[in-house]
């Protein structure tokens, strides 16, 4: 069976203070590099097939650090799954972004958009892997608006945890279901917070 786990990058200090960060370059802090850590041993005892990220830092560190663990290489930078443009909110908390732009950030992604670009790269990716296993590693909203796509509305995705862990996977007639969602079981302790994506 093919399948993908979307993997939620791991905190940054951004995430920590609620900060909208967008297509922003900014690093894991050491709480989110052990969560990387954290993530590559419990998925360590499954044979992935392929290891791919969104090229932002926060994301590639994330996945670099994942497969060092796996000994698994380098891996494929995916740009379809970089995070929502979140346009003029970017930097801004969400709630200065609602006050700032009540009708919605000048220059912001739609939703429609994120899907898309995300979407168009799911059958690439598994035919890549040969019908194997794929490790994606990716960022908040384009994970929400992939699993609230494919389940049609169905999967609560509200509170994605960095680091979390998401499982989809293909049909035979190539459509993708998720099997589940937002796993966050392997959290290393002295978690910081959560914040935006």
């Amino acid at each position: 069976m093919t399948s993908i786990c979307l993997v939620r990058h791991g905190e940054t200090d951004w995430n920590a203070e609620g900060r909208l960060q967008g297509r922003e370059d900014v690093p894991l802090n050491e709480y989110g590099r052990a969560q990387a850590r954290q993530i590559a041993r419990d998925v360590a005892t499954h044979p992935w097939s392929l290891l791919a990220s969104s090229p932002l830092l926060r994301a590639w560190e994330t996945a670099t650090i994942i497969g060092h663990e796996l000994g698994m290489p380098a891996p494929l930078a995916v740009p379809e799954v970089v995070e929502r443009d979140y346009g003029e909110a970017s930097g801004l908390t969400k709630a200065q972004a609602a006050r700032r732009f009540p009708g919605g950030a000048p220059h912001a992604e739609t939703r429609a958009q994120v899907w898309s670009r995300s979407r168009s790269v799911l059958d690439t990716l598994a035919d890549s892997a040969g019908g194997g296993s794929v490790l994606l590693v990716g960022h908040g909203s384009v994970i929400k608006t992939l699993l609230l796509g494919l389940s049609d509305g169905q999967v609560p995705t509200t509170d994605l945890r960095n680091g979390c862990l998401s499982l989809i996977w293909r049909t035979s007639t190539r459509d993708w279901r998720v099997s589940y969602h937002n796993e966050t079981t392997h959290q290393p302790p002295l978690h910081h917070g959560e914040g935006a994506s």
